[in-house]
């Protein structure tokens, strides 16, 4: 009997450690690495005295403990010495409360500046100097970054975006890296917005309230035309499998809202569409796998799928074709749903309207049983048609629910496109077409 206690308890341990364990092989296991960051660290911790009385932000602190006086910033009492790092999570403050502390303690607390590097600050009691110095804002300079051959969005003739990436830190939380350029000198200070999309496009989250950090401590009337500025994001958990990114940019302190924004001026690059009057830009799409974010793959050209129909049918006086349908299983009884996909291709010149779906089931006596409308989607989210670019190929997959007292019999699938202000329905010519504004999906026999 002990024996299968003492097996129990170390299965039982061996699960717990794999699922939520800190050792290697568990669930909360993170191989640190020691980067250019933290040995700044160390090389301004060296110049703090053993007899110092320190206080510093809970991350950096088990670092100068050891000490008769020590305290978690932003707590300070009787300490004569500050140390922070400027460049993450400002915990327990808000990232303008940690700014809003540093610059009290410099203009009324008696505190100056005893040295800075890549964002760290070490502030003594009584020192004379106040100004920060130039090596403190490495943090946010990359001039060592290699950057594709073109910029990917322009913003308002005065920010180029040269570069992104989208990473997940130490505690699975999404982070992401923004690389700009000024093209021209900046005389107002800009602010970045970030958002986090599902695939109807609602904000899952969105950095309204948490501006990057560069943007406080190296904000954009500081930047020199032509360098390298990293803007990075706040770590961010999101109770989501996939995600669309999206990025804009603007001025004044009444936020995304109601700010100014910057209009980006360049043409649409393939696979990054222009949204909300091309002031949006999406990024791309990730999805979770494998501990981490990881892109989706962007859809170029028509996929060669098993299940999928090539169809040769123009809509609306070749404004977009549509070049496929797909549906992976036919239902085989009420109550269940219908998954289709349809293979969109943008003509020369696509759409200056946004115009709506509509998919509608009818049995064989020509009565309609079900019905879905929708804007356009891609293989990433939403996707308005005056986002399409000329020649791109968009994946929209559909669910269409079938009601439960749906009975036995043959069901055809028709699908169209229409104006959603006037109802109209643009006219379809081509293969396998009904009444000239409909187009054929499917018939299938539910049992």
């Amino acid at each position: 009997m002990i024996w299968i206690l003492l097996i129990l308890v170390l299965a039982s341990s061996l699960y717990a450690q794999q699922q939520q364990g800190y050792l290697p092989g568990g669930g909360h296991y993170h191989l640190f690495t020691i980067t250019d960051h933290h040995r700044q660290a160390a090389a301004i911790i060296a110049q703090i005295p053993p007899d110092a009385k320190v206080s510093a932000q809970d991350r950096l602190n088990p670092h100068v403990a050891g000490r008769e006086t020590i305290y978690i910033f932003p707590r300070i009492d009787d300490a004569d010495t500050i140390f922070v790092d400027v460049t993450g999570p400002a915990w327990p403050q808000h990232p303008n409360d940690l700014y809003a502390t540093v610059q009290a303690l410099l203009d009324t607390q008696g505190f100056g500046v005893a040295a800075a590097d890549d964002g760290y600050l070490l502030l003594r009691k009584d020192e004379a100097t106040k100004q920060i110095p130039a090596p403190f804002y490495n943090a946010f300079r990359r001039p060592d970054h290699s950057l594709p051959t073109a910029p990917l969005a322009t913003f308002g003739n005065q920010l180029q975006l040269v570069d992104y990436a989208v990473t997940t830190d130490a505690h699975g939380e999404v982070v992401v890296q923004l690389y700009w350029r000024a093209l021209q000198p900046l005389t107002e200070d800009l602010r970045f917005y970030i958002a986090y999309q599902d695939a109807d496009g609602n904000v899952l989250q969105d950095n309204q309230f948490y501006q990057p950090v560069a943007t406080l401590w190296y904000p954009t009337s500081m930047w020199k035309v032509g360098e390298t500025i990293l803007v990075q994001s706040l770590p961010w958990a999101l109770d989501a499998d996939q995600l669309a990114l999206t990025i804009g940019a603007y001025a004044g302190e009444d936020g995304w809202s109601a700010g100014k924004r910057l209009t980006l001026t360049n043409a649409p690059i393939m696979g990054y569409p222009q949204f909300e009057q091309n002031t949006v830009l999406r990024l791309g799409g990730y999805h979770w796998y494998d501990g981490q974010w990881q892109r989706m793959t962007p859809l170029t050209t028509l996929p060669n799928l098993p299940a999928m129909q090539p169809r040769a049918i123009t809509v609306g006086d070749t404004l977009f074709n549509l070049a496929g349908t797909a549906i992976a299983e036919l239902p085989a009884h009420g109550g269940e749903s219908l998954t289709f996909t349809l293979f969109w291709q943008a003509g020369d010149q696509p759409p200056t309207f946004d115009y709506a779906l509509f998919a509608q089931l009818f049995d064989s006596a020509g009565n309609k049983v079900a019905q879905i409308d929708w804007q356009p989607h891609d293989h990433i989210g939403l996707r308005p048609m005056t986002t399409w670019q000329p020649g791109e190929v968009l994946q929209d997959t559909q669910t269409l629910p079938l009601p439960v007292d749906l009975p036995a019999g043959t069901y055809t699938l028709l699908a169209g496109v229409y104006n959603w202000q006037s109802g109209e329905r643009l006219p379809v010519v081509g293969e396998v077409t009904e009444a000239g504004d409909t187009i054929v999906i499917t018939t299938f026999a539910l049992k």
